[in-house]
């Protein structure tokens, strides 16, 4: 069964843009410090 490509997309896309957003708040709060 071959999934869609947006859900190959947000499957791919997700972990990665989370992992930024993490990574980007941590430099923000760190900044503010």
């Amino acid at each position: 069964m071959v999934k869609p490509l947006h859900v190959k997309f947000l499957m791919i896309f997700l972990p990665i843009f989370t992992f930024v957003s993490m990574g980007f708040s941590h430099a923000v709060a760190d900044m503010f410090m």
